[in-house]
């Protein structure tokens, strides 16, 4: 085989390349996995354009990977830039490339499902009394739940051999089945699946004489020879419609369902009696195991490819060996098609008719239990992989959530594959009611968004139990999720040490520069700061003066409690706020909400310190924290994208020392007729004449006496603005042409008037003077008197709360 380069043009002329090939099978993702690959040239470079260089390999080659180290990562490096690549040489076969499986055919029935159907028929609700009960279905024999309130089955049928049976909470049902006109439906459809569709057969009280195929209404009340009924189930004889009451006692219907192995539990959770909702129980996932599921999909591509997996968190980190053989069946099956269709920031994924399938494949690895597994494909590229020479550790965390928040980091990773376990040592709520493991925060799911660059989902919640394991196929830093005021010490084993800098902890701090130099093995870590927590990219930080990303993430912590002082809420009362850095989100380059997310070059800005955000740069980032902490009861009509960003306006002035009112006041607005509610330039505007106090002083009473209309809010903003400045504002808030009732006007109208006389009045002077006439020149132009801010603006800035995350390595 004979292989030539050709140089584009001139810009590949004396650029230093290395070439590369490889035998074997792999993926455009998956490729650097395999590296080393086979050296075929190394440091070769064009000395002219349209030179040619011949290399002769002497092993069979599949691929020709062509390239140089990139001596600036973590930023880009200049592609190589080739003009043509000729091979020659025999083929020698076919290279494998893994087809979709075809399935022309119909969706194999679901066994839960079809049941249900049979035995409800056109019912749309049961009657029932819960009370402290609820049946167990036993998966072994294929139990069928038909109705449930939550977590709570109420109704289920079962078949032992050639026993079927229906059983209810309640007595009521056995009562009423054969004769209330509202079940007519039912008795036929539920009488039909117990006999097999007998025409003879007859609802019959077991108390009253019965004859052989007939349906027996049994209740708690009735007295019976459980052996004898057995036997006459068992045998296929007779079938049951059974009604059962949470009371305990030994009776004769007990007997009987412990002989058919029906399990039947008590809960400390009462239910009323009432009707219970069945018209969707047929169409629900709800009650269906899981493994029978997944082994659907096994079985069937059509299934696999078309039909949503329903995600259950709380059956995460549990044996479930059933669950395990499907999954590894999947991955078997379907694990090399996977790796070649799965996204990659090199090769993204087009939603298709394929789509379902990558997203159940992405929900189905969730479910692994031991200590090695299954990783998604091409996860070592995004979030990442951590290397073989890395020592896994073990940490006891001890946490206080002085308040409530999904996010405490645990200063640990857990690698994608491969099982860590975790024990509960303290727990001040032993119930663990609402608290959960987390394992990665990037939680944006993008299976709607068109293009994937990485898989939809990359972050899983685990109930927290006293003892648990699991294996993640993503991976990703560990954090718990807690109620305000819990307490928890908590051991975690097999995890990656990343990084740590607890921004509450002098000593994190003093020790942060040489725990960058130990632990930055790992792809991910997180800062704990005081009012945010923030998940970078370590290389990011890594290749960051340690200094700067203390100042940056102290300056967050700062702006979050600025934001809240000017809006006139406690930081202090406010869940942490949590940033993430990520390769894709579902919308934009940047979005609000919890946690609030950027792209992935965000990480990298966050750590910019004294080359960006102390001077201003990347606004962005308040702007969203702003939307976090927007303040709705104040903001007026199309204010959504604009009162955000009068908080991020305090923050420059505060934090930055910034000018933030120079530019643009809204003044477009002036030459309209219509009120389009105030723009970002209006409140600078503001800013600059009255100071931050007058807008701060606004928000503040907008929250402490909410209105519920825009009407409402809009004449509470006008009358606040004169009343804090000691101006009448009327003909000022005219020339946005703000709507004004009569009561607005008149407690404005007892000040004397103020109107700005500047350069951004002068172009509008005929409306200025038309506003103006019938004050009758009685407006002061210039400098009006600045209002003073009634909170303190910069209550906890600079100073932290008391350390609340402990770790202990071991």
């Amino acid at each position: 085989m004979r292989m030539i380069f050709f140089p584009e043009d001139q810009s590949g002329v004396n650029v230093p390349f290395d070439v590369h090939t490889f035998g074997r099978p792999m993926t455009e993702c998956g490729f650097d996995h395999f590296y080393p690959w086979d050296p075929l040239g190394s440091r070769l470079t064009f000395e002219w354009k349209g030179q040619e260089i011949v290399l002769k390999p002497d092993k069979p080659v599949q691929y020709i990977i062509i390239g140089h180290p990139n001596t600036r990562y973590p930023e880009y490096s200049t592609p190589i830039v080739i003009g043509e690549v000729q091979a020659h040489g025999e083929k020698l076969h076919d290279s494998f490339v893994p087809k979709v499986p075809e399935d022309d055919g119909p969706l194999p029935k679901n066994y839960y499902k079809e049941t249900r159907r049979a035995v409800i028929g056109g019912q749309d609700r049961l009657w029932t009394t819960p009370g402290r009960g609820q049946f167990k279905p036993n998966y072994k024999y294929q139990d069928v739940v038909l109705a449930w309130f939550y977590d709570q089955p109420v109704s289920m049928v079962v078949v032992r051999k050639k026993a079927k049976m229906f059983l209810i909470m309640g007595h009521a049902l056995p009562i009423e089945v054969d004769w209330l006109s509202m079940y007519t439906r039912f008795r036929e459809s539920c009488k039909n699946w117990l006999t097999n569709g007998s025409l003879t057969a007859n609802y019959v009280k077991i108390s009253a004489k019965f004859q052989p195929g007939d349906v027996l209404l049994i209740t708690r009340d009735d007295i019976f020879d459980p052996t004898e009924i057995y036997c006459k189930l068992i045998s296929g004889k007779n079938s049951a419609f059974i009604g059962i009451t949470s009371r305990d006692t030994n009776d004769s219907l007990s007997k009987l369902l412990e002989l058919m192995h029906v399990d039947f539990v008590t809960t400390n959770k009462v239910m009323e009696e009432q009707f219970v909702s069945v018209s969707g129980s047929a169409d629900s996932d709800g009650f269906i195991p899981t493994s029978y599921i997944i082994e659907r999909y096994v079985n069937s591509w059509k299934a696999f490819s078309t039909e949503r997996f329903p995600m259950r968190n709380e059956e995460l980190g549990i044996e479930q060996r059933d669950v395990e053989k499907q999954v590894k069946a999947l991955v078997e099956k379907y694990g090399a098609l996977m790796e070649n269709l799965g996204p990659c920031d090199t090769k993204s994924f087009a939603r298709n008719e394929k789509t379902t399938a990558l997203i159940n494949y992405n929900l189905i690895l969730k479910y692994q239990y031991g200590e090695r597994g299954f990783t998604l494909p091409n996860i070592h590229r995004h979030p990442g992989t951590i290397v073989s020479t890395t020592k896994p550790t073990s940490v006891v965390a001890s946490i206080y959530a002085d308040r409530a928040g999904s996010f405490f980091p645990l200063g640990v990773y857990a690698k994608p594959g491969e099982g860590f376990k975790w024990t509960v040592l303290e727990n001040s709520d032993e119930k663990f009611a609402n608290q959960w493991i987390r394992v990665n925060a990037q939680t944006d799911w993008i299976d709607q968004n068109y293009y994937w660059s990485r898989w939809p989902t990359i972050s899983t919640e685990l109930c927290v139990r006293r003892q648990g394991q699991y294996i993640s196929p993503h991976g990703g830093p560990l954090f718990l999720q807690l109620p305000q005021g819990v307490s928890i010490k908590i051991r975690l084993e097999n995890v990656y040490r990343y990084p740590w800098l607890d921004l509450r902890n002098p000593k994190s701090i003093e020790s942060f520069e040489q725990e960058v130099k130990d632990y930055s093995t790992v792809p991910w870590m997180v800062i704990s700061g005081d009012s945010m927590n923030s998940m970078l990219r370590t290389i990011d930080v890594y290749t960051a003066k340690p200094g700067d990303v203390i100042s940056s993430a102290r300056y967050f912590d700062n702006v979050i409690k600025v934001m809240h002082n000017y809006r006139g809420s406690k930081w202090e009362e406010a869940a942490s706020e949590m940033f993430v850095s990520d390769l894709q989100i579902s919308a934009g380059y940047g979005h609000s909400g919890y946690p609030w997310m950027g792209s992935l070059d965000w990480s990298r800005a966050f750590t910019l310190w004294s080359e960006s955000i102390k001077f201003g740069g990347y606004p962005g980032f308040a702007n969203l924290l702003g939307m976090n902490l927007q303040p709705w009861d104040a903001t007026l009509n199309g204010g959504g994208p604009v009162t955000n960003n009068v908080l991020r306006l305090i923050v420059e002035e505060i934090l930055l020392g910034l000018k933030p009112y120079q530019g643009d006041k809204d003044t477009g607005k002036w030459g309209s007729s219509e009120y389009q509610g105030p723009g970002l330039g209006y409140y600078r505007y503001l800013g600059e004449l009255f100071g931050y106090g007058l807008v701060g002083n606004g928000f503040i009473e907008a929250r402490r006496n909410p209105r519920w209309n825009e009407w409402e809010k809009t004449q509470l903003w006008v009358t606040k603005m004169c009343t804090e400045t000691g101006y009448n504002l009327v003909p000022f808030h005219k020339m946005w042409n703000f709507p004004m009732s009569v009561e607005t006007k008149d407690v404005c109208k007892r000040l004397p008037c103020f109107f700005p006389e500047d350069e951004y009045t002068k172009p509008y002077q005929s409306k200025v003077d038309k506003v103006l006439e019938e004050l009758a020149g009685n407006c002061s132009r210039t400098d009006p008197r600045k209002v003073e801010f009634r909170g303190d603006i910069k209550r906890g800035v600079d100073t932290v709360r008391p350390q609340n995350i402990f770790l202990t390595f071991e």
